[in-house]
């Protein structure tokens, strides 16, 4: 009998092979599957080869030369960042010493400037006692002069009366004498202590002017180190974002 409808196959139990038509059947499509399949692995082989070799020897060597390249210039960066580290270290260093000298010469200025207050009063004191001095020898002329002419005016007299009366006048002004005496040394002595209070009042007045003028450069010089803070701590930065671009070139 010949095979049977495709329709029963679908639908019945799959048909069994009968001798020649089942060694035609491995000797046609098997035979062709298994070329086909044989010529699939070589090429597939032939491929997979192609791909596992890798760049070639010319390849290998650029890449190397390129790493060698990366890891130059990472060491560069490297040492490039760290000295800027170092420059920001020590500039930072020397702003705050800089900033700690303004503040003591801004200190130092203060405290000339009250010293030199306090010798103001010293002057304004020596004067009034020079005032006071010149006033009390004033006073000691004037009964100087008193005296004599009260001991003139009495000179010519003979009788024991008037002869004691004489003696009292010259004693009145042998006092005024002793008294004018006092004050002139008083009132030298004064002028002498208002000279040396004038004179230490010039030299903290100087020393005032060399202090200020020094806590005037002090500040711009802080302020200078301040601005160099600023800006090498941009270059740090900068240098260090190089490193680690370096850094990724070479991973």
């Amino acid at each position: 009998r010949g095979s049977p409808p495709l329709s029963l196959r679908a639908r019945g139990r799959p048909p069994r092979c009968q001798g020649s038509d089942s060694l035609a059947y491995v000797d046609g499509p098997l035979e062709a599957a298994k070329d086909s399949g044989e010529v699939s692995d070589e090429e597939a082989t032939s491929s997979g080869s192609d791909d596992d070799r890798g760049p070639g020897p010319a390849d290998v060597d650029g890449l190397r030369e390129m790493l060698h390249r990366s890891r130059n210039e990472l060491e560069v960066a490297r040492l490039n960042s760290t000295m800027f580290e170092e420059k920001a270290q020590r500039i930072s260093e020397s702003a705050i010493a800089l900033k700690d000298r303004a503040d003591v010469a801004e200190r130092d200025v203060s405290a000339a400037v009250a010293t030199v207050q306090e010798i103001i009063g010293k002057e304004a004191d020596a004067k009034e006692a020079i005032q006071k001095a010149t006033m009390a020898l004033s006073m000691a002329e004037a009964r100087l002069q008193l005296a004599a002419e009260a001991l003139e005016a009495k000179r010519g007299s003979v009788g024991p009366m008037e002869v004691s009366i004489e003696g009292v006048e010259e004693e009145a002004l042998v006092s005024a004498q002793e008294e004018i005496k006092d004050c002139r040394a008083a009132l030298s002595r004064c002028e002498e202590e208002l000279g040396r209070v004038q004179d230490k009042k010039m030299e903290l007045q100087k020393e005032v002017d060399r202090l200020t003028e020094l806590s005037e450069k002090s500040q711009l010089d802080a302020s200078k180190a301040e601005e160099d803070v600023a800006n090498i701590m941009v270059l740090a930065e900068q240098a260090v974002a190089l490193e680690m671009e370096a850094a990724q070139r070479v991973n």
